[in-house]
């Protein structure tokens, strides 16, 4: 299984707490899985998505 991450907009919430809004999609190699917008704080979105993708 793949798990992409896009990334779509950053911000800080109301505590000032940097926050990544992203689209991830999951793919199994006989294709797509499922797609959802989500949101993590920045240093929780990088641990989690680490390798970057061109």
């Amino acid at each position: 299984m793949t798990e992409t991450a896009t990334v779509v907009a950053t911000r800080d919430d109301a505590f000032g707490i940097p926050h990544v809004r992203f689209t991830v999609i999951f793919e199994l190699p006989s294709g797509r899985v499922s797609e959802s917008e989500r949101s993590l704080s920045v240093d929780s979105f990088t641990g989690r998505y680490r390798e970057s993708v061109s």
